[in-house]
């Protein structure tokens, strides 16, 4: 191989700059849900009496929104009340989290939007059952 058949170093260095993109959109989106940190303590955002299991509710802490679902005795989902569409705060619907804007839909289960001009998912925050609390960690 002879020195004008090898690349520019210009070359090489545009390839490489082109490849960054193409290998993010390989990677793996999220792992899953949150953890719950291993240290501090979460902030009481409902009771379990206030939330049965089934059911979904909005909670105030710390100045913030956020949408409860109790999935199982022992497992509640948080999710930011903020509507990755346009930034409407988002309320608990009758099967759904809806937001009253535009008409958007997030599925209790996985925060995913299900309807309406919203394309992303409500954030996820870790939250936990704590006797008879349902604690999350904003």
């Amino acid at each position: 191989m002879n020195a004008s058949s090898c690349p520019s170093r210009r070359t090489v260095l545009a390839g490489g700059v082109a490849a960054v993109p193409a290998l993010a959109a390989c990677s793996p989106g999220p792992s899953g849900p949150p953890s719950i940190p291993a240290s501090g303590s979460g902030t009481v955002a409902a009771t379990t009496a206030r939330l049965p299991v089934g059911a979904a509710a909005s909670a105030n802490v710390g100045g913030r929104t956020y949408l409860l679902y109790r999935a199982a005795a022992d497992r509640v989902l948080a999710y930011s009340a903020v509507c990755t569409h346009q930034g409407c705060t988002v309320g608990v619907g009758a099967e759904d989290f809806a937001c009253p804007c535009h008409g958007s839909r997030f599925s209790r289960e996985d925060g995913s939007a299900t309807h309406g001009p919203a394309q992303k998912p409500l954030a996820r925050f870790p939250a936990a059952v704590d006797g008879g609390n349902i604690l999350i960690y904003p």
